[in-house]
């Protein structure tokens, strides 16, 4: 009995840390590429690749995922101006479109 017990709370110890898991997984696969025109604090224009389910989404990561802005130095945009599905949409801001032309990916 000692032996069918643990080997019991051993099986629903691992389905209690799988369960959760493949639980997120699931929307992972909504997943959309954005590529969102910010500025940050030092005024340069930069362009952030992220993933997200929908634009607005895209939007509240690109204003808190941080950036480089200098050597060593991490922070967050000052302002999102737009954010597209690249290969559906154009940037309306031409410098941000050029941006993205000549962007390697």
């Amino acid at each position: 009995m000692n032996r069918t017990f643990h080997t019991a709370c051993a099986l629903m110890a691992g389905l209690g840390l799988y369960l959760p898991l493949a639980a997120q997984s699931q929307p992972v696969r909504d997943l959309k590429e954005f590529v969102c025109a910010t500025t940050l604090p030092s005024g340069k224009p930069r362009l952030l690749f992220v993933d997200a389910l929908d634009k607005q989404a895209a939007r509240r990561l690109a204003d808190r995922v941080p950036m480089a802005d200098g050597p060593g130095k991490k922070v967050a945009a000052r302002s999102v101006q737009e954010c597209i599905e690249p290969g559906r949409e154009k940037f309306i801001d031409p410098k941000a479109s050029e941006m993205l032309a000549s962007t390697p990916r």
